[in-house]
């Protein structure tokens, strides 16, 4: 079966100057290769970063960048920003973000979401090309040539449609997208490339919008991640909304106007809000104004204690999470040689003192939180392009992908922080004798049973030659590539005949959901277990039983009478038992039936996998 992969092979083939860009919820930034090391390239003034903000001015001019962000906050209401948290996804997923992007927002025919600027409509997709546009535009002004390809960060936690989203938005923007490299991974790149020996590092990524974290082996030029964690609706931005929030009830108790709730002010007050954040990450107050229109203003002091009461429980969710990465790597915080801060929102003193605890030791310096993810980036182009040494990234899958089995169980095919790229098969055969197509239900979780996990995509494989159940042999593929992105197929061994799938629907969940998701798979453990097990005995006796009753309407004349009459009673029972909740006495019953039926070749067991019509899992050792 051909093997699909991932853009990372490219290698010299690249032509033209190759970037790395981290395109960021709150602001982006532009790195090249060269010279040995890499570097950031500044904008015309000398800025490092730029923001992720796009507008257009009354005169329909497009604005990127500081222009645009500084059009919202004189009250344009024809501006966007955050645009990283809808890209991929629908419109009943970000409903809380939507209210936060400055525009009007819609969900067209086709499940996209558009958002709406003046009177012209755009996908996130496109409005994230305008702002990889502008990044290009830097990027070739600073070199002074042209550049053509780009590998592109995005949060470890993006699943399928976000990074297939971030592809489509590199190419519309003119940029050969060379790879999708998750964002600690870069961070990774950008501290250990010039570091000797042998490392376990921990990088703690809480940018504008989204969270991440990641354990790392990095050995002898191999950047390992062990586990990885993250949250992608956690970020400074929500840490700005918490305190635009009680900034607003101090102002409407004070001056009975609502500033979250008047189109002109609301960018003030998230302005006010994010400069009071960064102005307390160095002192211990910060006085806070706010223009109201008409001659009025509304002023009041915010002091550091006072953040951090409001975001502390916020923040908490990012310790749950750093704990459970560092138990799906089976390492403690004293296991770790060093621990690496990146984003913007780790300068705050709170931050800082949460990773610190969780991770048991000081953050390392010398890496630039809002530049970090760039340089890595811009090293792994390089070494894409041929221009730096080579370095064999492995990075892991957050959530195990498997398929539905006969009896509702979920049978994993490759295990949740499994190192991808990876292509993992498995072979299967039919439910049902003369069984003319089968039904592939991919889902994504950690739980037994297959209606408890996330449904991905469904697709048939059709043209199965007629045989009795077990007998055709269907092979399924699940090849996820070097970008994270799932390719699924099915073969029928015999006629060669396969059909191959590009899974359409999110790989990942909400990050909150994944988190929920495996807590509560570790909580119902016991139960899940008793469920599976169930099924799965009931699944192997019934299609025991029918085997046995076929081969014994083939075979009878050549049995004794007595044998005849046992295996008769035996399917009877075991017929009546299929329908009753012991599990033990189905167990029994099979292991009789299976000894009774020895002298019946084909009467085998099975575990199988469900759909109409099903297959069933052909495995060594699959049933019991």
């Amino acid at each position: 079966m051909s093997s699909r992969r991932g853009s990372s092979a490219r290698g010299s083939q690249v032509r033209g100057r190759a970037v790395g860009i981290d395109l960021g919820t709150t602001n982006s930034c532009v790195a090249v290769y060269q010279r040995g090391r890499a570097v950031v390239i500044p904008d015309e003034e000398g800025r490092r970063t730029t923001p992720s903000a796009l507008a257009r001015s009354p005169q329909g001019a497009w604005l990127v960048g500081w222009k645009a962000r500084l059009a919202r906050e004189e009250g344009s209401t024809c501006s966007v920003i955050s645009v990283k948290r809808l890209m991929g996804r629908r419109l009943a997923e970000v409903a809380s973000d939507a209210g936060r992007v400055g525009c009007p927002v819609s969900e067209r025919p086709d499940l996209n979401i558009s958002i709406h600027l003046g009177s012209a409509s755009f996908t996130p997709q496109e409005v994230s090309a305008r702002i990889l546009l502008r990044m290009k535009e830097i990027a070739e002004k600073g070199l002074g040539g042209t550049v053509t390809a780009a590998v592109i960060t995005v949060p470890a936690y993006f699943d399928h449609q976000q990074r297939r989203a971030t592809q489509d938005a590199g190419r519309i923007a003119g940029l050969e997208v060379l790879r999708i490299i998750n964002e600690p991974t870069a961070s990774a790149i950008a501290y250990g490339m010039d570091r000797t020996g042998d490392r376990k590092v921990a990088v703690f990524d809480l940018g504008g919008g989204t969270f991440d974290v990641s354990i790392l082996d990095i050995r002898n030029g191999v950047f390992e991640v062990l586990a990885t964690g993250g949250d992608t609706h956690l970020g400074g931005d929500d840490l700005d909304w918490i305190l635009a929030s009680h900034l607003a009830k101090a102002c409407v108790a004070e001056t009975g106007i609502d500033p979250l709730a008047e189109a002109e002010l609301l960018p003030r007050v998230i302005r006010a809000a994010e400069g009071a954040k960064i102005e307390l990450s160095t002192a211990e107050a910060a006085t806070v104004r706010l223009l109201l229109g008409r001659g009025s203003a509304f002023e009041t002091v915010v002091t550091r204690r006072e953040l951090e009461g409001l975001i502390r429980a916020t923040l908490a969710r990012t310790v749950a999470i750093c704990h459970q990465v560092l138990a799906d790597a089976r390492l403690t915080g004293r296991d770790l040689d060093d621990l690496v801060l990146v984003g913007g929102a780790t300068r705050i003193p709170l931050v800082r003192r949460l990773a610190a605890e969780v991770f048991g030791r000081e953050p390392r310096g010398g890496v630039d939180p809002d530049e970090a993810v760039a340089i890595g980036a811009a090293i792994h182009a390089g070494m894409l392009s041929g221009e730096a040494d080579g370095a064999l990234l492995l990075d892991v899958l957050p959530l195990s992908l498997g398929v539905e089995t006969v009896g509702g169980v979920f049978r994993s095919i490759i295990p949740r922080n499994n190192k991808i790229p990876v292509i993992r098969g498995e072979v299967f055969s039919t439910a049902q004798d003369n069984q003319a197509a089968v039904n592939v239900h991919v889902l994504q979780g950690e739980r037994d049973m297959a209606q408890d996990n996330r449904s991905l995509c469904q697709f048939q494989l059709t043209g199965i030659e007629p045989a009795p159940r077990t007998v055709p042999k269907i092979e399924v593929t699940f090849d996820v590539d070097a970008d994270g992105i799932l390719h699924v197929a099915a073969e029928n061994l015999h006629t060669g005949d396969a059909v191959h799938v590009d899974v359409n629907e999110s790989l990942a969940l909400d990050p909150e959901e994944v988190e929920r998701m495996v807590e509560t798979a570790r909580e119902n453990w016991e139960e899940d277990k008793r469920r599976r097990d169930h099924a799965i005995a009931v699944t192997d006796l019934a299609c025991l039983a029918a085997r046995a009753r076929s081969r014994l309407a083939l075979h009878r004349d050549a049995l004794p009478a007595s044998k005849r009459l046992a295996i008769a009673e035996a399917l009877e029972r075991a017929e009546a038992l299929c329908s009753s909740g012991d599990t033990e006495r189905i167990l029994a019953s099979t292991d009789q039936l299976y000894t009774l039926c020895a002298p019946l070749r084909g009467a085998e067991r099975c575990e199988g996998m469900v759909g109409e019509p099903g297959l069933v899992d052909t495995r060594e050792g699959a049933a019991p």
